[in-house]
């Protein structure tokens, strides 16, 4: 039987399985074989694409933050996290591929199959709260990233350094709460779209930003590690010439918390593995999946961490507010108090006592 023959067998069989399936009720079977005819249109793809699909979920907004994290928390600290947090997050999901059906579309027809459905009641509610927590973590992200972003485009093309400051309410000018008007809106329009699976195909352009964004992370990175005196011991940085790297500390909850949510895919892996054209290797492609995210991430700690020691003009300390790893490069940044402090003159140390007294 050749392979196309083959296929249809499958699909004719799966359809047959939903149809004489007692646990439904009639809606939900209309509903589900809309669904797998849907998926049976659909292009299949290679392992190769499957494990960049899979790491590009994964590698967000939060891969701005993460060199924050490696810069507070120390590089060992980070990467002994990491690994940890991807490992149980891997073993969790790769529960979810296993009991995967090709029937089925979402993670909740698993659980409804498997236990009832009471808990599949009680998984959506939870993956609900779960997704709208998410979410507001993403949009404060992404607005946070794209003012910074656009503040500098609009300094540099058409002169202007006049911004509000983020926590400030501005309606008459550009500034951050309009940033996120514009967010909302382009939101609106993408969850107006009917055909869910448009997403996925949107969702694989997003491995050309993350190449960019680990261009970028290297590029500050070497440029410190070259250009600029390191050390690990924090007794001989002065924060202007040497600089310290810190290494461990015992500050791993914030760690972990922002890594459990780097490495969160189960809700949305089934749409993922569905087009595996070999769906016996769904197992081996998440699980290289979960290590190019953690190469990734690792790659943007340690480099962004090393990066933002110092910003483009030698001023050598983030926004006391920094929040993610554009804000190291704000051009509404004032001079760092470490900066001024390193030149202080008689003459200017009335400077930092005022400083001293707004602390």
């Amino acid at each position: 039987m050749s392979n196309i023959a083959k296929e249809q067998v499958e699909q004719e069989q799966i359809l047959n399985d939903i149809r004489s399936d007692p646990n439904l009720d009639p809606v939900r079977k209309r509903a589900l074989v809309k669904e797998a005819e849907q998926s049976f249109s659909e292009t299949k793809q290679d392992s190769s694409k499957t494990v960049f699909n899979v790491a590009n979920t994964m590698v967000g907004s939060t891969a701005m933050v993460v060199p924050l994290i490696f810069a507070k928390s120390g590089i060992l600290t980070c990467i002994c996290v990491l690994i940890f947090v991807g490992l149980v997050s891997y073993y969790t999901c790769d529960l979810l591929v296993i009991h995967y059906h090709k029937n089925e579309t979402d993670v909740a027809d698993a659980v409804f199959r498997i236990l009832g459905r009471k808990w599949f009641y009680f998984f959506s509610l939870i993956s609900a709260a779960l997704l709208f927590i998410a979410a507001i973590i993403y949009f404060i992200l992404c607005c946070n990233v794209l003012y910074t972003l656009f503040c500098g485009c609009l300094q540099l093309f058409f002169g202007l350094s006049d911004f509000p400051a983020k926590d400030t309410l501005v309606l008459s000018q550009f500034s951050y709460q309009w940033t996120g008007i514009m967010i909302g809106i382009l939101i609106f329009f993408l969850f107006s779209m009917k055909d869910s699976r448009q997403f996925v195909r949107l969702n694989g352009y997003g491995i050309y930003c993350i190449a960019i964004f680990l261009l970028f992370i290297l590029g500050i990175g070497f440029r410190n590690i070259f250009t600029k005196s390191l050390t690990m011991d924090e007794s001989l940085a002065d924060g202007v010439k040497v600089f310290y790297v810190k290494m461990m500390s015992d500050d791993f909850i914030n760690v972990l918390s922002t890594f459990a949510l780097a490495f969160f895919i189960h809700n949305c892996i089934y749409p993922i593995i569905k087009l595996n054209r070999h769906q016996e290797n769904n197992s081996r492609d998440v699980c290289f999946g979960y290590l190019l995210t953690g190469i990734i991430y690792s790659s943007v700690g340690i480099f962004g961490s090393l990066g933002v020691l110092c910003g483009p003009n030698d001023i050598c300390e983030a926004p006391r507010k920094a929040n993610t790893v554009m804000d190291y490069f704000d051009p509404r940044k004032p001079v760092s108090y470490t900066h001024l402090r390193a030149h202080e003159t008689g003459r200017n140390l009335v400077c930092r006592l005022l400083l001293e007294k707004k602390k």
